[in-house]
C-alpha cells in the first residue's frame, strides 16, 4: 500500500460554493481572522475556481494506475501557479542568505 500526498487547487464542488456563499460573522476566538480571511477568500472565487472535480478524480485515478508516480502530485493551474511562486521567493531568500546560511557548517577539514 502507497499513501501520495494530492496537492489540490480549488474545484466547483457544488456544496463548497453553497457553504462559501453562507453568511460570515467576524467572532473573536482562536484563529478567527484566518479562518474568516479563508472564508472570504472562498465566498469571492465561488463558482469561479478552475479545479473541474471529475478531471480531478480522472487524475487521482491516473496516479493510482501510474507504474511511477511522483511522491507527491500538485492538481490545477492555481496549485502549480502557488508553487511556482513559492519556488522563486525560496530561490531569493537563498540568494540573499547564502553566506548566512553555509557559515554555520562545520570548517573544512582541508
Amino acid at each position: 500500500m502507497y499513501v501520495k500526498p494530492v496537492l489540490k487547487g480549488f474545484c466547483r464542488f457544488e456544496a463548497a460554493c453553497r457553504a462559501a456563499g453562507r453568511r460570515m460573522s467576524r467572532h473573536e476566538h482562536d484563529g478567527a481572522r484566518t479562518s474568516y480571511a479563508v472564508r472570504s477568500k472562498a465566498a469571492q472565487i465561488s463558482h469561479h475556481q478552475p479545479g473541474d472535480p471529475e478531471r480531478l478524480a480522472e487524475a487521482v485515478v491516473a496516479l493510482v494506475d501510474a507504474p511511477n508516480p511522483p511522491v507527491r502530485l500538485p492538481l490545477g493551474s492555481d496549485t502549480i501557479a502557488a508553487i511556482e511562486a513559492k519556488h522563486l521567493s525560496d530561490a531569493e531568500i537563498l540568494a540573499a542568505w547564502r553566506p548566512v546560511s553555509v557559515s554555520t557548517d562545520f570548517p573544512s577539514a582541508a
